[in-house]
């Protein structure tokens, strides 16, 4: 009876192995881009950043993944006491409990936005001026250092570091970084000099652990000489200092690609990514010897994905990778664990859940919410998704699993993984060959029913199909070199692609040139932007573009003036001329908001009026130039009340501008 009980309770144990259960035991109350790491040292999951509108303390924890979650309060006995879990302010009263939430004191007051505690160092997080919901995403730029117990960060320009031990923030000022330099700022924002500035998005930082450094790689959305793609860059945690690789291989550009640490092997391993055109599943190692990338072909490898989670489990010494969103319709309703061998090279499914199967899966897939994971010193991860009860937008939930990574799934590893990289793209309508596809009507028929259109009458045109997506608060320009028209639409609550259709009118029927890349967690409500170029260098969609698009007959290209730059169009390749960067007519501050551009086609080139000034286009210098101006002070320019057009009759332009109700 003794062995039959004994068996049957080893059974039960075996049976709890790479199945998830809820962990906490409360819920969390962060709702966007938290980061999440396990500190050996205080033997605690520890979840700070994101954005929390007053919900929870900026630090919460959860001990050994029992218990519950609690608010990780400051321990200086001046300011309240630990040992009953409640910290006080002199000035303002009690902060938090230890559970639930954090108390809001003062018009609008939300913890870790406002440096409310300024001069009390290091009670929160640093201040990331941060002053729209998406700012303080924590993405995978933090890694934990197994060293000094640490937490790195790199978010918004600025490197910082959390002790989970003295529950104390720590900012590391750098005079170089992976965003070139620039002065912090909350994405798309403006310094104290009313300067653009941007912010890394996106990317990813691992701690390498032979060399004592912090490894950053992937992300995009800065405005630098080559572009948005900031290279490998490591920061000395002895001189605190951040400085750039050169390396004669890197991968592709990509966004959020989480890289981990094999401390047998000496590398970093990464896996797949979104290149917001496309997903990845290629493979690369960091050899930290030698500082190297070196790209792997596995014989399988899972599909493409991105925002996964990647770990490294201590206790059996291997790589394992969960989650992730994808591109195909059923995506939220896949779940996989796949665990990586660097020595063999291989890719092996451990586990595809059902449907049916308790998972941190996420409803929304937004990418911002996914791959948040870590793992404790005895392989059990704790990971967040949906609550059980409600969506993680409003209140995220956390699941915890014992895994076992040498229990493999041979027959699922070949059905769902793939024998070479690809990239996935999302559904045919962004395809240019889709469109090129659509039966184009006859010339000379076309022509034909043009010319019988009766004067002042409007006509419906249909073509074969037309690009989705709510393209409103945009711009359209006639090339009347080609016979066509250009659209430009979208930004803001509305479609968030980088591509412009062209309508053919003789062939009736619609184009696009290349697939558009599409901003991640901003998508549908991308304010601000998140950066001047995608990694294909074309310009993000910015918010609303409004009249800040227009054709130059002498060039024979449209211009987009959009906040820092003015970019050409070339309607032959349909695509953005490479390199394309032309100084905006007023390259600093507000005042080049596509709001504040009004633009038009004149016989001398391209026309902008930049808040009450007017600019041409120079087809000799490729520059913008500021023409004289007399008379009366126009009012600034505005695009929901103003607009310009060329007199072709009396050679000049003419402004209309309504303010309060008065047309002037």
């Amino acid at each position: 009876m003794l062995k039959l009980f004994l068996l049957l309770s080893v059974t039960v144990i075996i049976g709890q192995v790479n199945t998830w259960s809820p962990a906490g035991g409360n819920t969390l109350g962060r709702w966007f881009g938290p980061a999440l790491v396990y500190s050996h040292k205080t033997d605690e999951f520890v979840l700070t950043m994101g954005s929390q509108k007053s919900k929870v303390y900026t630090v919460q924890v959860l001990p050994s993944a029992n218990g519950k979650w609690i608010n990780a309060l400051p321990n200086d006995s001046l300011y309240g006491s630990v040992a009953n879990a409640n910290s006080v302010d002199s000035a303002n009263g009690k902060w938090a409990d230890s559970t639930g939430s954090a108390y809001s004191i003062g018009t609008n007051d939300q913890f870790g936005w406002r440096p409310r505690f300024a001069n009390v160092k290091g009670y929160l997080r640093p201040n990331l001026n941060c002053d729209d919901f998406g700012a303080v995403t924590a993405y995978s730029q933090f890694c934990y250092n197994r060293d000094d117990g640490k937490v790195y960060f790199y978010l918004n320009n600025q490197t910082f570091t959390y002790d989970p031990e003295t529950r104390l923030f720590d900012t590391l000022t750098t005079a170089v970084h992976p965003n070139n330099g620039n002065l912090p700022n909350a994405g798309m924002g403006f310094d104290k000099n009313n300067k653009t500035v941007y912010a890394l998005r996106w990317g990813s930082l691992c701690y390498d652990a032979y060399n004592k450094e912090i490894v950053a790689f992937g992300g995009g959305g800065l405005d630098q000489p080559l572009g948005s793609i900031p290279g490998t860059w490591v920061f000395n945690t002895t001189t605190k200092s951040w400085s750039k690789l050169t390396q004669s291989v890197v991968p592709s550009p990509r966004a959020h690609s989480p890289m981990v640490y094999d401390s047998v092997n000496r590398c970093i391993v990464m896996f797949g990514g979104d290149h917001l055109d496309c997903l990845m599943n290629d493979t690369w190692i960091y050899d930290c010897v030698t500082k190297v990338w070196t790209k792997k072909n596995p014989t399988v490898r899972p599909k493409p994905r991105a925002g996964h989670a990647l770990i490294y489990l201590p206790k059996s010494k291997k790589i394992v990778m969960m989650g992730g969103y994808r591109f195909e319709a059923n995506q939220t309703n896949e779940f996989e664990m796949w665990v990586y061998s660097v020595s063999e090279n291989s890719w092996s499914l451990i586990k595809r859940f059902a449907t049916s199967d308790l998972r941190p899966k996420l409803t929304l897939m937004k990418p911002a919410f996914c791959g948040l994971a870590a793992v404790n010193s005895g392989d059990t991860v704790v990971a967040i998704g949906d609550s059980i009860l409600s969506d993680f937008s409003n209140n995220p939930y956390a699941y915890k699993m014992a895994i076992d990574a040498s229990v493999t799934d041979v027959q699922g590893t070949a059905q769902y993984g793939l024998s070479r990289d690809t990239l996935a793209v999302a559904g045919a309508t962004y395809d240019p060959a889709y469109w090129y596809g659509l039966t184009k009507s006859d010339s000379a028929s076309r022509e034909t029913a043009l010319s019988a259109i009766p004067q002042n009458a409007w006509t419906l045109v249909s073509p074969p199909a037309t690009p989705g997506g709510d393209r409103t608060w945009g711009s359209i320009v006639m090339d009347t070199e080609r016979d066509r028209i250009i659209k430009r639409g979208g930004g803001h609550a509305a479609y968030c692609g980088s591509d412009l259709p062209n309508y053919f009118i003789t062939e009736n029927r619609w184009n696009i040139g290349y697939r558009p890349e599409f901003p991640l967690e901003m998508n549908g409500n991308n304010e601000p932007s998140p950066g001047p170029f995608t990694f294909n260098d074309r310009p993000f969609m910015p918010t609303h573009p409004v009249k800040a698009m227009v054709y130059d007959p002498i060039i024979k290209k449209a211009l987009l003036i959009e906040l820092l730059y003015t970019y050409v169009y070339d309607p032959d390749s349909m695509d953005f001329v490479k390199g394309s960067r032309i100084p905006a007519p007023v390259p600093s501050g507000g005042s080049q908001s596509t709001y504040g551009q009004g633009t038009c086609t004149t016989p001398y080139g391209a026309y902008d009026l930049c808040v009450n000034q007017g600019y041409l286009f120079s087809a000799d210098s490729m520059r913008w130039r500021k023409l004289p101006q007399t008379g009366v002070t126009l009012p600034n320019y505005y695009a929901d009340c103003a607009g310009l057009t060329y007199d072709s009759k009396r050679d000049r332009i003419v402004y209309a501008h309504q303010a309060y109700g008065n047309m002037t």
